[in-house]
């Protein structure tokens, strides 16, 4: 995800910006300068928010350009449903951290981040069919083991809740103007480092199953127009 690079750039410019004004301030020191950047209000409610937002949008306005371009609805925009849903709740929680206790926001985070898991197994893995009456795995597979499959399952369904998690960034900036941190010391101690590292984790697992159905396809299209290429041979033979 670009969206902790893009906080860290933005800390990082502004506090050099910030530090930039001991040149022309005698009184000004090193260690003041982060003073300004805590409590600026544009960092906390301009600048932080569009780099939560802007991956999310870009991969929306992806989505919705290629609708354009290939003149079709599905899944063009379902797919742009996916970010557009993940980018509210991300703001929401953003812009009001206590209402993460809320049912409402509760609701919305569960139902994003299951839409998102759909969306994995039966449009980017296709991993389900139906067949005999029930969904069952699809009969073409790379990997031997059936078991990998439902653990890279079972592993992207979890760490799908903690990848919006990490979307909020660990302070926000109250209406009295005190910076004041959107989760406890524990989880950003702890639990935050751990969520990033499983994020990295979960898009690896996620892209074995991806590239294997992307093999599959692949090789699907070849075969297929292998045989009509053979089959004008011999018609025209």
């Amino acid at each position: 995800s670009t969206v902790r690079p893009l906080q860290d750039i933005a800390f990082t410019t502004f506090y050099v910006l910030s530090g930039l004004q001991g040149w022309w301030t005698a009184t000004y020191g090193i260690d003041d300068a982060g003073g300004p950047v805590e409590r600026s209000w544009i960092v906390h409610t301009v600048v932080l928010p569009a780099c939560v937002v802007s991956p999310l949008w870009w991969r929306f306005l992806q989505n919705m350009r290629q609708t354009y371009d290939e003149k079709k609805r599905w899944p063009y925009l379902g797919n742009a449903l996916k970010y557009f849903l993940a980018a509210e709740v991300a703001l929401f929680g953003l812009f009001e951290p206590d209402a993460k206790r809320n049912v409402l926001w509760i609701g919305c985070f569960v139902l994003a981040t299951m839409y998102q898991v759909w969306w994995d197994v039966f449009m980017d893995w296709e991993l389900l069919e139906y067949r005999d009456g029930a969904y069952r795995l699809r009969s073409t597979r790379l990997y031997s083991r059936k078991s990998l499959y439902y653990a890279i399952f079972a592993a992207n369904l979890v760490l799908r809740f903690c990848w919006t998690m990490t979307l909020i960034p660990r302070k926000y900036l109250s209406e009295s103007g005190m910076l004041k941190d959107a989760y406890s010391s524990d989880f950003q101690t702890f639990v935050g480092p751990a969520l990033a590292s499983a994020e990295i984790i979960r898009r690896s697992l996620w892209g074995l199953l991806r590239v294997e159905w992307e093999a599959i396809k692949t090789a699907s299209e070849r075969e297929t127009g292998g045989r009509a290429k053979d089959s004008g041979d011999k018609e025209n033979g």
